[in-house]
């Protein structure tokens, strides 16, 4: 099975602070807390109507063809379609027992790397490295003045959430090598070019925290962290997925000998929550949401 992180620890969100050495049980316990006075408010048919129409939104669904349908899943906590990347993955442990932070970077790079465009022949050329950077790669020096900003913001960066206690970074965008050395020299797993839809379904099982959207050192001294129960990385059909635990929060695997069939009974999950949702409001008509979908004669 993909229950490979260990510990019965709770998932949770670490809310903005400049507090680092709070550790994580008492910010699993803060998010909690938090979670249990937002539910005071809304009664069991409110909550599971959020929940469901929250299903529906951007529901829980990872294809793998491979294997018969049969074969399909579900899977208690998040599987992602990435596994751990670069460098990352050698210096960072592919598994964690028991709790682990965990940062979700959305649409931004922990730091900016140089694009090929600029290095033009021999290795450099006349094009700027970046808004961030501001350096103008048109010597030998300059190229090499860029690349020692680009590793020492890495390094930066991977220090300050490594303060944080942060041992799992998930990024939307691509993780170069530098970020992936300097993540691996402070302790922390990374996992590059997430999908977005799975980025913020990671979010919401982790408290609703919010997505980083921004790698400045002072955004990641305050940013939203997230409290899972520990990771693994898993070989599914010679694909490496990562499997994160969050008890309570489920991932439909859905398997099939081909693409275009494991498409189709993901697209058959989706309707059917969409339905369920749609159901749930009163005065809604179901059939709304099932256009499309046959009927029997």
């Amino acid at each position: 099975g993909s229950g490979n992180g260990g510990g019965s620890a709770r998932q949770g969100r670490v809310g903005r602070s400049n507090d680092a050495g709070r550790g994580a049980d008492e910010d699993a316990d803060d998010g909690a807390r938090k979670d249990e006075d937002e539910g005071e408010g809304e009664d069991a048919a409110a909550y599971a109507l959020r929940t469901v129409a929250a299903l529906a939104h951007n529901p829980p669904v990872v294809t793998l063809r491979g294997a018969a349908v049969e074969s399909s899943l579900l899977i208690e906590g998040l599987l992602l379609s990435e596994g751990i990347q670069g460098v990352a993955a050698s210096g960072a442990a592919r598994s964690h027992r028991g709790e682990v932070r965990v940062l979700v970077l959305f649409r931004a790079q922990l730091n900016s790397a140089l694009p090929s465009e600029a290095r033009g022949e021999g290795g450099y050329g006349g094009e700027r490295l970046s808004a961030t950077a501001a350096v103008e790669v048109d010597s030998a020096a300059g190229y090499a003045t860029s690349i020692a900003w680009s590793r020492a913001a890495a390094w930066e960066r991977s220090a300050a959430l490594a303060r944080r206690g942060v041992g799992l970074l998930l990024c939307t965008e691509h993780v170069n090598e530098a970020a992936c050395e300097a993540l691996a020299g402070c302790g922390i797993a990374a996992v590059q070019l997430v999908p977005e839809d799975e980025a913020l379904r990671v979010c919401r099982a982790l408290g609703d925290m919010s997505p980083t959207t921004d790698a400045l050192p002072s955004v990641l001294a305050n940013c939203d962290l997230g409290v899972a129960a520990g990771y693994s990385e898993q070989n599914m059909a010679g694909r490496k997925m990562l499997y994160l635990r969050t008890p309570g929060v489920y991932t439909v695997l859905v398997r099939g000998p081909g693409d275009a069939t494991c498409g189709m009974y993901a697209q058959l999950v989706r309707r059917g929550l969409k339905a369920v949702a749609a159901a749930m409001v009163p005065g809604q008509d179901p059939g709304a949401e099932s256009a499309g979908v046959p009927r029997p004669a």
